[in-house]
Parts: structure tokens; C-alpha cells; sequence
């Protein structure tokens, strides 16, 4: 009964999002996984005022019928056309960024008018629950052992796609469902790339060692960086590991409940452009993370800021970089989970 009620709650907080429609219909994976607790590849969950109805093919049909906490139908076109036509009102609400184009025109031609909605859902989510935070912080857990891992492989010789396979042995060896996103590890001048693809780059003294990893524990996702100076680093590197750090520093000062989102990116930007390292800095400041790697809200600049404030139980990632071209990169990413009182930071 009590995970009964935690999808109850979702709905009822999805619910309150939605105004002025008879329908709504959700197919994105991630979000039926979290409305239902089941994982899906394909289906529609139709959201009335005061009712929901799942729709799954016959892939799923006998395990949806046997734990899903709301009515499930057989997805055929005969049962969809009856159920909409009983059911379906004169309005049908649908998330315009987590709808296909194909499933839009299929759409078009029911006699609802077509509401389109901004990813309703995605604020709902952005406010973990309790049991969320302990698969989140469990994934972290096993994260940051994987960091360590990753150090104690540094050596000579090791390439990147070497030390990103040993990276996925050991936490799949000790209880990753998957990799959150494939690892992002770049020796020296490497570094500099912030989205760097990982390649056969051997290791040599004296050189940054970026390592960007995320996993999947439970569900849930984790997501960090660190960049190890592997021998004696240049003074050029040393200076904008200082600075990035200071900078990521000010922004988790900031991660208490009421501060708008934009002043966490702005703190941290404004002082790399103090010490003169502005344009070196190309990315958002950071992100949500829960169910997806990369979700709601989005750390970014004032012009593409999320319109919200921080809120108890976000989870999101602090992590400001300065890349310089042909000598190396420095980015420190950590997740901090906002509380009533302090932030926490879940990846030290």
C-alpha cells in the first residue's frame, strides 16, 4: 500500500499542473517508469481529473495488469478509439518536448483539441523524495569509489579507453545497473575539450587527468568530475585548479533553499571573470540529476536559467571548468542535495 501511495502523491502533484483539459497523455519511458514504477520501452498513461488509465502492448500487458497502481488496457486500436471516445473529452493535453513527431500526427487525428504542455512532469520530479535521496546517495556512494578506483589505476602507459573499461568492470562489479553516460576521460592537452570522447591517449608524466563518470544504481543516476594532476603540474594548471575550486566553492555556499537558480552560475562566472578566465568557461554551471543523468533544473546563465529557485530536495551538480586550449582543462563537479538547513554534498 505504501508504494501505492507514492504514485497516488505523483499524480496528484502532476495533477496540479495541469488546467483546463479533459486529458493528458504520457509515453516518455523515464516518465511512466516514474508514475507507474515499471519499466516500459512503449505505452500511454492517460490522466484525467480524477482518473488513469494505462495503455501497454502485449509485451507488458500481463505484468502492467499484475503490479501497476492504476487500471491497464491492452494497447489496440480498437480499445484506444472506444477509450478516447468515452473518455477523452474535448481536450488532450501532451508534453511537447517528450512526444515524437509521428505520435503528434497520430494525434492530430482525434477529434481532441491539442494542448501542448512544457514538460510538466520534469518539476515534479525535480523534488526527490525520501526514498529517491537514498538511491541517489547510494549511487553516488558506489560513484565515488569508482573515483578512487580510477586513481589507484593511474599509470604510464594506461590509455583513456583503458582506464574508462576498468571503470565499468568495477562498478558494474559492484552493483551498477549500467553507466550513466559513457566516461569522459581525456589526458593532458585532452583535457581542454569539455565534451571529449575518449580515446587511445596513453598517460605520461606531468600531465592533467580529466575523469567525468556517471552510473545507475536502483534507478537512479550519479554524475562527477575531478581532474588529477598525474606527476608535477604546470603553473598554469595549478592556477585554474585553484580558481575552479574557489569557484565551486562560492556556488555551493549558495545552495540553500529560495536562491534563484541563476545566481548559483552567476557567483561562480562572475569570479572566473574576475581572475580573468571568462571565455575559458563555455558550459552551463550545472544540472538536476535523478531518474535521467542530465534533468531539471538547469544550472545555466541568467538568459537560459530555469525560471524557479533552489527547493528542499533538488539534487544537482556544481561543476564550473576552465579549458585552455593546447595546455589542459580543469573541471571539479560534485552533487549537492538541497536541504532546509545546509547544502549536502553527496559526491566528497
Amino acid at each position: 500500500m505504501k508504494n501505492l501511495q507514492i504514485y497516488s502523491d505523483r499524480l496528484k502533484k502532476l495533477r496540479s499542473k495541469l488546467k483546463d483539459i479533459d486529458l493528458f497523455v504520457i509515453e516518455n519511458p523515464i516518465d511512466l517508469y516514474y508514475l507507474t514504477g515499471l519499466r516500459l520501452s512503449c505505452g500511454f498513461l492517460f490522466l484525467s481529473p480524477k482518473s488513469e488509465t494505462l495503455f501497454v502492448d502485449g509485451r507488458y500487458f500481463e505484468v502492467c495488469k499484475k503490479y501497476a497502481p492504476m487500471p491497464v488496457i491492452e494497447l489496440k486500436e480498437e480499445a484506444l478509439r472506444t477509450f478516447l471516445a468515452k473518455k477523452g473529452g474535448k481536450t488532450l493535453g501532451f508534453d511537447k518536448k517528450g512526444m515524437s513527431y509521428l505520435q503528434f500526427l497520430n494525434l492530430k487525428k482525434l477529434k481532441q483539441k491539442l494542448i501542448p504542455y512544457d514538460s510538466p512532469l520534469l518539476e515534479v520530479r525535480g523534488i526527490k523524495e525520501k526514498d529517491e535521496i537514498s538511491k541517489i546517495k547510494k549511487s553516488a556512494k558506489l560513484l565515488c569509489r569508482g573515483m578512487d578506483y580510477l586513481k589507484k589505476q593511474l599509470s604510464v602507459g594506461i590509455t583513456e579507453q583503458e582506464l574508462a573499461l576498468r571503470f565499468e568492470i568495477f562498478v558494474r562489479q559492484n552493483g551498477a545497473e549500467k553507466l550513466a553516460f559513457d566516461p569522459i576521460i581525456a589526458f593532458g592537452k585532452s583535457s581542454a575539450y569539455p565534451h571529449y570522447h575518449t580515446g587511445k591517449t596513453k598517460l605520461t608524466l606531468n600531465q592533467a587527468v580529466l575523469i567525468d563518470i556517471g552510473i545507475i544504481v536502483d534507478g537512479y543516476c550519479s554524475d562527477m568530475t575531478r581532474t588529477h594532476m598525474f606527476g608535477k603540474p604546470s603553473k598554469k594548471l595549478m592556477e585554474i585548479e585553484r580558481i575552479v575550486k574557489n569557484a565551486h566553492k562560492k556556488a555551493v555556499n549558495l545552495c540553500i533553499p529560495n536562491t534563484p537558480i541563476k545566481e548559483l552560475d552567476k557567483v561562480a562566472r562572475d569570479y572566473i571573470k574576475k581572475e580573468g578566465y571568462d571565455t575559458f568557461f563555455p558550459h552551463n554551471l550545472g544540472h538536476g540529476v535523478g531518474l535521467e543523468v542530465h534533468e531539471y533544473p538547469s544550472i545555466a546563465p541568467k538568459k537560459k536559467a530555469s525560471p524557479t529557485v533552489l527547493s528542499p530536495g533538488m539534487v544537482i551538480t556544481i561543476e564550473p571548468g576552465i579549458y585552455l586550449p593546447g595546455i589542459g582543462g580543469v573541471r571539479h563537479e560534485d552533487m549537492i542535495l538541497i536541504t532546509e538547513k545546509r547544502p549536502i554534498n553527496i559526491t566528497l
